[in-house]
């Protein structure tokens, strides 16, 4: 395993020692079922991607966009597909692990204006995403591309 990798186990290690009342793990046995996946999303406070910069450089994440359709502040890599996708003040970036837990602690002291900023972009969040809207940027494209002039 790759050193971040390794530092990753060692904080998941760490984590587990902390009293069931303070943090609670999903998914670490295998894959949740949808259900118990969109309740947990549903009730989520923060959603934290720690995933590595290189690999999501131009990933896309369905778990934040699932995260900001619900109205959740985010902690996503910087220079990222994710982070241009992060709606403005929701949430924060990060660059390297030690960086991940600085803005961790940061979304977590001033939770109530990122959760604010949030819940104000689920909704364009969602008129944005809207299958019916794709479809008619689609079809306004194709019409421009064959105007004869």
């Amino acid at each position: 395993p790759k050193h971040s990798e390794i530092k990753c186990i060692n904080a998941l290690k760490i984590l587990q020692t902390y009293p069931k009342e303070w943090i609670t793990f999903h998914g670490l046995e295998g894959p949740l079922s949808p259900g118990d996946y969109y309740e947990l999303i549903a009730k989520g406070h923060i959603n934290l991607c720690p995933y590595d910069k290189a690999t999501y450089r131009s990933r896309s994440s369905g778990t934040l966009t699932e995260a900001i359709a619900a109205g959740m502040p985010t902690i996503v890599p910087d220079n990222t597909w994710l982070s241009s996708q992060q709606p403005l003040e929701t949430g924060l970036s990060f660059n390297g692990l030690d960086d991940f837990l600085i803005k961790t602690c940061q979304l977590i002291d001033n939770y109530a204006a990122f959760f604010e900023k949030a819940k104000s972009a689920k909704d364009e969040w969602l008129r944005k995403q809207d299958p019916k809207n794709l479809i008619l940027e689609a079809v306004k494209e194709n019409n421009s591309a064959h105007r004869v002039n």
